[in-house]
């Protein structure tokens, strides 16, 4: 019985004591061994504190950070594509291709043809095919082969009398020295080709002339002369053939001018020009443009707020359209509107979305410089 009387007086000593060592753990967090200790000063690796994580602000300004440093990649891309829409091929001649070369990639297909119409001793579809084979050339960063090619369909062209044929060739001689900085050579074949547009009396043809005479003019800082071939020289001549579209492009160029000369008020006067023009005659690729160029403008004034609504406008258009091109812009844009008013999540969503389409279109754009995409 005492030794019961003895058991119980111990548990009841013992239970009494683990609350005094836990308050005194308490009272003392540096003991615990399982506590960092400042001062410890023995073996081991220093320790290293964590920084807290990022926040999602920061994590999306750091990405708006990485797409600025690459931004010379789409600058260059959508320079590039721009540059292929404007070189001309020729389409008058059958495309004449035996079928051991139909899954050959462009080049040996269009050499293909070049040699057939040589052996079958027709000049004029050769001449045709030497375009052609230029472009691809011109695509693919061979200046000097686009060159020699361009120049010997020109030639034949020349004469042969075939007068449309020739004004697509000096096009795309006329590009090729832009390319390669050489803007007087440029004009140059910008006057044949203006005089051969009047020849043909193709006013629709004339008054492009006169835009890209105009760009160039910009582009050397001769803003008064590039305002006067617009105003005076292309806009009447499009007004005479209704050609609206035209008229809104032309509009857009303007515009473009008086940014190049810090003239915004003017400039957003232009474009809304252009936006009323494209609305009334149902341009919708031509309102995308404009909307987005006027939104681009209000965006880099510091009138985000005012830019989304245009940005959305030109967004729809360009899904409705097909124009990707235009769209990675356009999300680009909107994208950094959304970041400058510290809309994190709609910034991210537009930065998504940029990358997307700006992947889909480089995969595109090689694929047709390499002669990889389907047939």
């Amino acid at each position: 019985m005492k030794f019961i009387i003895s058991l119980a007086l111990l548990f009841f000593v013992y239970g009494s004591f683990i609350p005094t060592l836990t308050t005194a753990q308490a009272l003392h967090p540096s003991d615990d061994p399982h506590k960092y200790k400042s001062n410890f000063d023995g073996i081991g690796p220093s320790v290293y504190i964590l920084p807290p994580p990022k926040t999602e602000e920061e994590l999306v300004t750091e990405q708006y950070a990485i797409k600025k440093q690459n931004q010379h990649q789409i600058d260059s891309l959508l320079t590039n594509l721009n540059f292929k829409k404007e070189l001309k091929k020729i389409h008058t001649s059958p495309s004449f291709l035996k079928d051991s070369l139909r899954s050959a990639n462009e080049e040996a297909q269009l050499i293909a043809l070049l040699d057939h119409y040589k052996n079958e001793i027709n000049e004029s579809y050769y001449a045709d095919w030497q375009n052609n084979l230029a472009i691809f050339y011109l695509l693919a960063g061979e200046t000097n082969k686009a060159s020699v090619l361009l120049l010997e369909s020109l030639k034949t062209k020349e004469r042969l009398g075939s007068i449309e044929d020739q004004l697509l060739v000096l096009n795309n001689l006329a590009l090729l020295e832009i390319k390669a900085g050489n803007n007087i050579q440029a004009l140059s074949l910008y006057d044949q080709l203006l005089e051969q547009a009047k020849k043909t009396r193709n006013i629709n043809n004339q008054a492009k002339v006169y835009v890209a005479i105009a760009k160039l003019e910009a582009r050397s800082g001769n803003f008064s002369t590039a305002h006067n071939l617009i105003i005076k020289n292309c806009m009447p001549l499009l007004q005479k053939s209704k050609n609206y579209s035209g008229i809104v492009i032309a509009l857009n160029d303007l515009a473009s001018f008086k940014e190049m000369q810090e003239k915004d008020t003017e400039a957003k006067w232009i474009y809304l020009q252009a936006v009323d023009v494209a609305r009334t005659h149902n341009d919708e690729k031509g309102l995308a443009i404009s909307f987005y160029n006027l939104a681009q403008l209000k965006n880099r004034i510091g009138d985000e707020n005012l830019s989304i609504a245009d940005f959305k406008a030109s967004k729809d258009l360009a899904i409705k359209n097909e124009m990707e091109d235009l769209l990675v812009e356009i999300h680009d844009g909107l994208g950094d509107a959304y970041l400058k008013l510290n809309e994190y999540k709609a910034a991210a969503l537009a930065l998504n979305e940029y990358q997307s389409l700006k992947t889909n279109l480089l995969n595109q754009y090689l694929d047709s410089v390499t002669g990889n995409s389907e047939k």
